[in-house]
């Protein structure tokens, strides 16, 4: 809804008398089959931004369902996020709020008074140019020494791996997970989603790669080479035939470690990161955040 060259209509209210008055003196759109609705803005965009009165007088400003910004009558001001951190959500605060707002470190963030602060699952409030509860940012700090712990778990594997991607600068080919896994067609069981946390299957397949690189067993070395295959197919390069057909995926030490690496300090984020709250108002980048959203949110929700 909010492009470039955008044009919402939306005029921005000071205070409580102000919405009121919007609200009072907006015409409302007639023939819906719910009750008659008011436009924020343009009127042909009274779907996506609507004014509202509750029962207990407070004007509620809506994008789409969501009321983002409610005026109480004794002054106070609420923002609240639709769900999610987005640019529209951002956009439709400043444009009805006139208070600056942005999405940063995917977190929807509000500056009011000169004081910036996310805005997180509860709405913030607002009194007389000030934000009476604005959160204090978490941000991640890396453990000393905990990375090179939690890798040493999985030291045989790294090895073996790494030894593979040397003899194999050819990479693994079709006809290899073919054989490995044991089908002729789709290979259901060859995960090539573990370089995606933003993919539904993300959780599921970095729970099944666990397995294979934590093997001990006597066959630990035909799981391995499964392990192998599917990092080829999620981080290697894919190899052409002649017929423009994918014939296999070549897989270099440096990316291999590389996605060990990634993927064994996500495994274990709980042991290798702290969490360390800032000061109130300062608002900065969490250099860690990847591992604590998407994909990696829904695995450790389930271990």
């Amino acid at each position: 809804m909010y492009g470039h060259h955008r044009n919402s209509g939306i005029s921005w209210m000071r205070e409580y008398d102000h919405a009121l008055h919007k609200y009072e003196n907006t015409k409302p759109i007639r023939g819906r089959v719910k009750e008659p609705m008011r436009p924020l803005g343009q009127r042909k965009s009274v779907d996506a931004y609507s004014i509202v009165k509750r029962e207990d007088g407070a004007i509620q400003c809506v994008l789409y369902k969501t009321p983002v910004v409610t005026w109480y009558p004794d002054g106070l001001i609420e923002v609240r996020k639709d769900g999610y951190a987005t640019t529209s959500t951002a956009c439709f605060i400043t444009d009805v709020t006139n208070f600056s707002s942005r999405i940063f470190n995917h977190s929807l963030c509000i500056t009011v008074g000169g004081l910036e602060t996310r805005i997180g699952d509860q709405p913030i409030q607002i009194r007389e140019g000030k934000i009476l509860n604005p959160l204090r940012d978490p941000t991640h700090t890396l453990l000393r020494g905990a990375t090179a712990k939690v890798t040493k778990r999985y030291a045989e594997f790294i090895k073996y791996g790494s030894a593979l991607c040397r003899l194999k600068p050819e990479g693994f080919s079709i006809q290899e997970a073919n054989e490995l896994f044991n089908d002729k067609g789709s290979m259901p069981d060859l995960l090539t989603a573990l370089h995606r946390p933003d993919y539904d299957q993300f959780s599921s397949e970095l729970g099944k790669f666990l397995v294979y690189i934590s093997d001990t067993s006597e066959a630990k070395y035909i799981t391995y080479n499964k392990a192998m295959l599917c990092m080829a197919w999620s981080y290697g390069a894919s190899s052409w035939g002649t017929n423009y057909g994918i014939k296999g995926s070549k897989l270099d030490e440096h990316t291999f470690k590389n996605a060990m690496k990634y993927l064994i300090v996500g495994i274990h984020r709980n042991e290798v990161f702290k969490e360390v709250l800032r000061d109130v108002g300062d608002v900065k980048r969490d250099p860690y955040l990847k591992y604590f959203r998407q994909g990696w949110k829904k695995y450790h929700l389930k271990t």
